[in-house]
Parts: C-alpha cells; sequence; structure tokens
C-alpha cells in the first residue's frame, strides 16, 4: 500500500510540475491572456485527452473480449490472414 501511495504522490507532483511549466512557457507564447483562462484550457485539454484514452481502452478491450468469447485463440491473430503454421495440426490431434 506504501508503494501505491508514494507513486500517486510523485504522479500527482509531476503533474502539477508539467502544469506549471506549460503556464510559464505559455505566458511567453500568448502574454495577453490571463493565466486562469491557460490553466483551464490545459486541464480541459488534458481531461479531452484523457476521455479519448480511455475511450479507445474500453472499445479496444471490447472487441478482444467479443473474438475470445466467439472461438478466437489471440486477439493480435485478427491482423493477419490464416492461423499460424501448426496451429491447425495441432487444434486436429486435441480432438
Amino acid at each position: 500500500m506504501k508503494t501505491t501511495r508514494q507513486f500517486t504522490l510523485k504522479l500527482a507532483i509531476l503533474a502539477l510540475a508539467l502544469v506549471a511549466l506549460m503556464i510559464i512557457f505559455s505566458n511567453d507564447v500568448v502574454p495577453h491572456v490571463p493565466k486562469l483562462t491557460i490553466l483551464a484550457y490545459t486541464v480541459g485539454t488534458l481531461c479531452a485527452l484523457a476521455a479519448c484514452l480511455f475511450t479507445v481502452i474500453v472499445v479496444k478491450a471490447s472487441i478482444n473480449q467479443y473474438v475470445l468469447n466467439r472461438g478466437g485463440i489471440d486477439t493480435a491473430w485478427l491482423w493477419f490472414g490464416s492461423n499460424p503454421q501448426g496451429l491447425n495440426q495441432v487444434q486436429n490431434s486435441k480432438e
């Protein structure tokens, strides 16, 4: 449990440092925009990216689960036209 708390603390410190750096450097790029507005856009963009990543993870997991539940051997084999050499022989010998 201690390791998880340390990791969470380090992750929070890293996130705060990155946001602070983005605000400092963005002040040079757009000097007439208030820092609170930049912070709001930064947090909003990070939340949108996190939502997109979460959506991709859920969709990919659902597809993988569907393939495995329908008798697929390995979801990575969807990218290939046929089973690996020798797999059909192994499956036939088991029956």
